[in-house]
């Protein structure tokens, strides 16, 4: 029998792409699951809430009106780059941070929460300064004021709210540890979601193009993505905290140690 089974996780971004198939690999192990989105989901979750992330009230609402045991938080809620520079970050991290802040005192012992970041935020070190001011900011209008004077174009946007996700996640993995409680973060590569498409319109195609041909000719499937995170959500990873674990198909590797194909190849064999 699953150890999943009659846990109870809340997973955002539960109506499409990764968190949809978080929310279907949960259920499949016999868990119960509350999904928070903005549109209702396929998926047939035990409870819905319709939840705008950018809206702290509606955010707060949420959080009064859960059901508990709460054994976990998946956050996979998230907006491309085809949106403006502002609502990225508000809901790319400071609606997922909000969220966290929230559910963790309320978890069970030795419960998890997994951060889907993105492999575009795994150099969030390079730009440290900007990112530790955006993370540590008291609340979310001064935040986004200091974002707000950084002009950011909606890609660099996309980049940065994923730094701010990825050294959250590893700085507030010590806020429960005296409980057995998780925080890691999951950065996937491209994936087949419905945002896949904002991606290549938006960002350096040639890249992707390169990417995907690192990663062995293809996007990652929702489903690759959602199998870590369930992982890292369950008993099973009991001494996993504080990681950001990179789902990507070796394309991160292939840039680290510089073997990525040759542009012209890697488009030609598009």
């Amino acid at each position: 029998m699953s150890e999943l089974v009659g846990c109870h996780y809340v997973v955002t971004g539960i109506s499409s792409g990764i968190g949809a198939a978080v929310g279907s690999s949960l259920l499949d192990e016999g868990a119960n699951v509350t999904g928070v989105d903005i549109n209702p989901p396929e998926v047939q979750v035990d409870n819905f809430v319709q939840c705008d992330l950018r809206n702290q009230v509606e955010i707060g609402n949420l959080i009064a009106g859960l059901n508990q045991p709460i054994h976990g938080l998946c956050n996979a809620a998230g907006v491309p780059t085809s949106r403006s520079s502002r609502e990225i970050m508000e809901i790319n991290f400071y609606g997922l941070r909000a969220i966290t802040d929230l559910v963790l005192p309320l978890l069970e012992d030795g419960g998890s929460v997994v951060n889907v970041a993105s492999c575009a935020g795994t150099d969030w070190q390079l730009r440290s300064n900007v990112v530790e001011k955006l993370v540590a900011s008291s609340g979310v209008a001064e935040g986004l004021q200091f974002f707000d004077s950084l002009a950011l174009e909606p890609v660099d946007a996309y980049r940065l709210s994923k730094e701010c996700v990825t050294m959250y996640s590893l700085d507030v993995s010590s806020a429960g540890v005296n409980r057995g409680i998780r925080v890691n973060a999951v950065s996937p590569g491209a994936t087949y979601t419905p945002i896949l498409d904002d991606f290549y319109s938006t960002m350096n195609r040639d890249r992707l193009v390169q990417l995907r041909a690192a990663a062995g000719g293809r996007e990652g499937y929702p489903s690759e993505i959602a199998a870590p995170i369930v992982f890292l959500l369950s008993p099973a990873a009991s001494w996993i905290n504080g990681a950001n674990l990179i789902v990507d198909g070796g394309a991160e590797a292939a840039i680290l140690l510089g073997k990525l194909p040759d542009r012209s190849e890697s488009v030609s064999g598009n």
